[in-house]
């Protein structure tokens, strides 16, 4: 081969190496790089693709995706909206952007996509539990509640559902106390409420609680009127004295 055309075998194999990829290899490109976790080129690869054929929905959300595996969430939540507006119905860029708006604590906006991710896929337990998880930040508890015993019908052994559901009755309990606190007498309730433990002792070998215990005296000076032994022990002492003489509970 003479010089001439081994200069002309080596300008055609760099112009060939110089064309772009077409959007089918850009797509593999892409999907190979995602795989590999490889999310930069992944990006590179979407976003080539993007330019030649702009109105692909799925290659949009796999951009979305691709940079929410960055933490690029600015990027992510752009590609993701854009994907949307081409496909509504898909439900990756439902769910992902319903999860960087919960990261955010943008509760409210990412319920709405949520609530569409779990229309669009009704089985999928991770996104029926962040669309609950959005509730309970938004402090719709009563929603809550019935969004976990739904999960808990569908699944008797769900775990997680139960600690939700834990979790949630926990933050209504605060609620209450809460909200009691602010109401006048709270203060003086309480502290009555220390010697009603004493009145609910579990009953031991069928024996009923010992009268001393009901018999809490009134003293002058005491404005929740209940009179306070400095430790319990005139009354656990008085109990004590009546178990070890064998008189049956209640009678003395």
């Amino acid at each position: 081969m003479t010089i001439p055309a081994r200069v002309f075998v080596l300008i055609l194999v760099v112009t060939r190496a110089a064309q772009p990829q077409t959007p089918e290899e850009l797509a593999q490109t892409a999907s190979h790089a995602m795989q590999q976790q490889d999310y930069a080129t992944a990006e590179k690869a979407y976003r080539q693709f993007i330019q030649l054929s702009p109105d692909v929905a799925e290659v949009h959300s796999n951009l979305g995706v691709a940079c929410y595996s960055q933490n690029k969430f600015p990027c992510a939540e752009e590609a993701l909206t854009h994907a949307l507006k081409l496909a509504p119905e898909l439900f990756v860029p439902n769910f992902v952007l319903g999860k960087i708006r919960f990261q955010q604590g943008r509760y409210q906006e990412a319920l709405g996509v949520l609530t569409k991710a779990v229309k669009l896929q009704p089985d999928n337990k991770e996104a029926r539990k962040l669309y609950i998880a959005a509730l309970v930040g938004l402090k719709q508890y009563d929603r809550s509640v019935e969004e976990y015993n739904r999960a808990l019908e569908v699944d008797p052994n769900d775990v997680d559902s139960y600690y939700g559901l834990g979790s949630v009755y926990l933050e209504i309990g605060r609620g209450v106390i809460q909200r009691l606190a602010d109401e006048p007498g709270y203060t003086a309730l309480m502290r009555a409420q220390h010697y009603q433990a004493l009145r609910r002792v579990a009953r031991v070998g069928g024996e009923r609680i010992p009268g001393c215990y009901r018999q809490i005296a009134v003293g002058p000076g005491n404005s929740s009127g209940v009179r306070q032994p400095r430790d319990g022990s005139e009354e656990l002492g008085c109990c004590k004295e009546r178990s070890s003489r064998g008189t049956p509970a209640g009678h003395g």
